[in-house]
């Protein structure tokens, strides 16, 4: 038998402008569970020389109660399918 416990808790999410040619998104937990002591990051959205390509640099950090580096890569991953379905007008996938 598996014990189950569901932990939730808010991010808040701001973007703005750094410069004419960079973005940048961040998120931080604002509420929630004591599992999570930690949750945030940065996303750096930077314009290229191609109109439809734009670079993209993540930055998390985490501290929680049995986190591993495979839980951020697997949060950053979700996070930049989230971006490329937003950029192509297609459905946000739901988190994994």
């Amino acid at each position: 038998m598996r014990d189950i416990l569901t932990v939730e808790w808010d991010d808040q999410w701001r973007f703005g402008t750094i410069t004419n040619d960079l973005d940048m998104i961040k998120h931080q937990k604002v509420q929630g569970s004591d599992f999570i002591t930690l949750s945030e990051g940065t996303i750096q959205v930077l314009s290229t020389s191609d109109p439809g390509v734009a670079e993209l640099s993540f930055v998390e950090h985490l501290d929680a109660v049995s986190a591993s580096a495979a839980d951020v890569v697997q949060g950053v991953q979700h996070n930049y399918d989230a971006l490329v379905a937003a950029a192509h007008g297609a459905p946000i996938p739901p988190c994994p």
